[in-house]
């Protein structure tokens, strides 16, 4: 009887041993009680691959105690689902349909050195052991498998049972280097305290469901992370050359024609590359586990680029703090992915009518809320006779980089990856060298006839580049019996050293100006080059023996060429 009853406790514990180790379908490992944790770092809202905080779970026996009959291991499905779209790097194995992707599970922080090994039959890990032919296996990270769009899931991993596998008192699993399209959740503005967050629910399911405690997390808060501002509109004047040597090379400027402001968001929006971490709190560099293609990198756009006009940029750049170093990158596409290299060169290629420009983090501190200001040359030689530089206004704005419209996992799509949030800003015009004339009076009534002469004195002996434009008359008052003024009229092209004469009443069509007659008020004249000087003169009997008769000079009138920017400035100032 003794002998019977010894048999069936040893039948007793082999059962339950291999209850407890296979379990049946669905069945509830009872033995076991697991808690979720997480904490959620700042993310970038403008981020389509941003790594999310890591998920903890933390597994032991109720009680702290042990079981006896339990068996070491047990096994189980562990699957999280996000509320965006995940977008890590996509593995492809030999058949190119393997929907591995690089989020990381990890056992006990172990990552090398003796115990269970916890891959399933066809996972890949992440080091080169595919097959373990020593009696102490090593145990690494394994890659997830990509269910469907929003859900990664780790099957038939082998966990130690708490208290009951050799030296194991708690079974911690750590899912780490998650990336989300933190951009689905939308964009807050500079100062708006996000309303979405990024969630995760993890399951612990089948063939033996373990309940998880808490498994509904916040993994990841969005915050803008790129706050640019640029400085106020610049003009220059055509004819008058702008930063460039008399090899045409930019030449450029300590503080730039304009600048880029590029300001964190929040303390470790800017990433270095950092290096591989199973650590965690990995969140303040870009690589997570695996490394990322590239650090935190911005591209720096341009629009409009009026023809004959270079750009110029530093090839290395300090911010502030100190701390913050970024550098120019050459090779790039024009979305700023691609390996790169440090462009110590000045010179920022434009095509067409557009440039680009990307810098790359290189050093910045995550305790430190920084920003770095890029300054902007402009250059161009001044060719008026082949209307150079054109006329125009130039436009810019800057947004992280590289940008993308990959939202889902992918095996080529860089990592990280933002969406495109240039917002363009005027920031740069060439203007016509204009020279404005006001005829304070002028008149063809009651006798008196008003005549003309407007000379283009750009041809002298100071070496001044010698301009020619055209002269746009404009009439403001009324002719005879209070009719409307005459519209504007365009001369021909006035060449340097050179005139055009003409009288209210008659005009000059060789100028290309008619007559006005009956017209009295005053007249505005702008001429497309610099240094037009005008004369009046008003008599009685145009043209015979006046009894009365005035002449003057006209009045120079500063103008930019900006609407509504008429100013006294320096220079002829209401001069003749």
């Amino acid at each position: 009887m003794v002998a019977f009853k010894k048999s069936f406790l040893v039948l007793a514990v082999m059962l339950v041993a291999l209850l407890g180790s296979a379990g049946t379908a669905n069945a509830q490992h009872t033995v076991t009680i697991c808690t979720a944790s997480a904490v959620p770092p700042l993310v970038r809202a403008e981020g389509i691959a941003e790594l999310v905080g890591d998920i903890v779970v933390d597994c032991t026996l109720p009680n702290g105690g042990s079981i006896p009959f339990s068996a070491p291991t047990f096994v189980t499905n562990i699957t999280v689902t996000l509320t965006t779209t995940i977008t890590n790097q996509r593995l492809l194995g030999s058949g190119g349909g393997d929907p591995a992707v690089d989020a990381v599970l990890i056992v006990n922080e172990i990552t090398a050195g003796p115990g269970v090994a916890l891959f399933q039959a066809g996972n890949t890990d992440i080091g080169s052991n595919a097959v373990y032919t020593t009696n102490t296996p090593v145990t690494e990270p394994i890659w997830g498998n990509l269910l469907n769009a929003s859900t990664v899931q780790w099957a038939g991993v082998q966990l130690p049972t708490p208290f009951v596998a050799p030296g194991t008192f708690d079974t911690i699993v750590r899912i780490s280097n998650l990336r989300a399209n933190v951009s689905q959740l939308g964009i807050p503005g500079n100062a708006s305290f996000p309303s979405t967050q990024v969630t995760a629910f993890v399951s612990f399911t089948g063939p033996t469901t373990v309940p998880v405690n808490n498994n509904v997390l916040q993994v990841g808060v969005p915050l803008l992370g790129l706050i640019t501002t640029v400085s106020s509109l610049v003009t220059a004047q055509q004819c008058v050359g702008l930063n460039v040597d008399s090899s045409g090379n930019i030449v450029l400027l300590a503080g730039g024609t304009f600048t880029v402001t590029l300001a964190e968001g929040f303390a470790t929006a800017f990433k270095t590359i950092g290096t591989p971490t199973v650590f965690q709190g990995a969140t303040q560099v870009e690589s997570g586990f695996t490394s990322a293609t590239q650090s935190t990198r911005f591209i720096i756009r341009f629009a409009n680029v009026p023809n004959g006009v270079k750009l110029g940029s530093p090839g290395a750049i300090t911010g502030t703090p100190v701390t913050l170093k970024i550098v120019k990158l050459g090779g790039t596409d024009s979305n700023g992915f691609g390996q790169g290299t440090h462009s110590p060169g000045d010179d920022i290629p434009v095509t067409g009518n557009s440039a680009f420009v990307v810098y790359e983090v290189v050093t910045c501190d995550p305790f430190a809320q920084e920003s770095v200001k890029v300054p902007i040359t402009v250059g161009f030689k001044s060719d008026t006779v082949n209307d150079l530089p054109a006329i125009g206004i130039m436009q810019s704005g800057a947004s992280f980089a590289p940008v993308s419209t990959v939202t889902t996992a992918s095996t080529t799509a860089p990592r990280p990856r933002f969406v495109d949030t240039t917002a363009y800003k005027s920031i740069f015009q060439i203007t016509r060298c204009i020279t404005n004339l006001l005829f304070p009076f002028v008149t063809n009534q009651s006798g008196f006839d008003t005549g003309f002469a407007i000379s283009n004195t750009s041809a002298d002996d100071k070496g001044t580049i010698a301009q020619g434009g055209t002269c746009t008359v404009y009439y403001f008052g009324s002719t005879t019996g209070g009719g409307a003024a005459p519209g504007p009229q365009t001369s021909i092209v006035v060449a340097s050293g050179k005139q055009i004469v003409w009288s209210l009443s008659g005009g000059n069509p060789a100028a290309n100006i008619t007559g006005t007659p009956g017209f009295q008020g005053y007249v505005f004249a702008q001429c497309q080059f610099q240094f037009a000087h005008g004369f009046a003169y008003i008599q009685d009997g145009f043209g015979g023996v006046p009894s009365l008769a005035q002449g003057y000079l006209a009045l120079v009138v500063p103008w930019n060429g900006v609407a509504a920017s008429r100013f006294a400035g320096t220079g002829e100032e209401l001069g003749h």
